[in-house]
């Protein structure tokens, strides 16, 4: 399996489940260590028991989606917080940086319909006020590039064999500047647990970005 993040995922949804599946057009095998296996590989997330799991099933499209940002429990339900928009920002050594611009909330339970969560005072404030927080704030990423540490830090740990290749990207993020580390909580216990979903598990970062070209 690749150690980078898929850059793309068609959603598919049912009543039983969400599934997440690489988009193949946007996934160049062999690029990036992504390979064959890793395209044809899906994220199925149950709705019932909300456990991940890493088993292809087919549905219809609905969704396009650029990156999970975790799971989070609000009044009624939990629900899947994912990037449906981003806009790219610059490159850092070939690797493209994002800024994530949209969003969705996928609640878990087969019974939260959005007239249902609309008809829930609560839950619809508490909507209100996650979506707000995401689209007030500058929400970077990249698939490939890990934001959170600087070449210092990343050469230390290439030197300690926790490099580009030989760890995925949540793994050698560093923890104060994962700002999704929380809402990554489940897809990680499984991760450890032995159904490792990595290439799902993208770390984003929160604050200013300045580039400059030196001569």
């Amino acid at each position: 399996m690749g150690f980078n993040c898929a850059p793309t995922f068609n959603v598919y949804v049912s009543s039983s489940a969400y599934v997440f599946e690489p988009s193949s057009s946007t996934v160049p095998v062999g690029d990036s260590g992504i390979s064959e296996k890793d395209v044809r590989e899906s994220l199925h997330v149950d709705r019932k028991t909300a456990v991940s799991s890493a088993i292809p099933l087919g549905r219809d499209k609905v969704i396009t989606c650029y990156g999970i940002m975790g799971m989070i429990t609000l009044a009624t339900t939990d629900y899947l917080v994912i990037i449906t928009q981003r806009e790219p920002s610059c490159r850092l050594l070939s690797h493209p940086i994002f800024l994530a611009t949209d969003f969705r909330l996928l609640p878990l339970n087969p019974q939260s319909s959005t007239q249902a969560i609309l008809g829930n005072p609560i839950e619809k404030e508490l909507i209100s006020l996650v979506e707000q927080g995401l689209k007030a704030g500058n929400i970077w990423f990249s698939y490939g590039w890990d934001l959170t540490n600087t070449l210092q830090r990343q050469q230390e740990q290439q030197d300690a064999g926790m490099g580009p290749g030989k760890a995925p990207l949540w793994q050698r993020a560093d923890e104060r500047f994962f700002w999704n580390r929380f809402l990554q909580d489940r897809l990680i216990d499984a991760t450890e647990s032995g159904t490792d979903l990595s290439r799902f598990i993208l770390p984003v970062m929160f604050g200013c970005k300045l580039v400059q070209w030196v001569e």
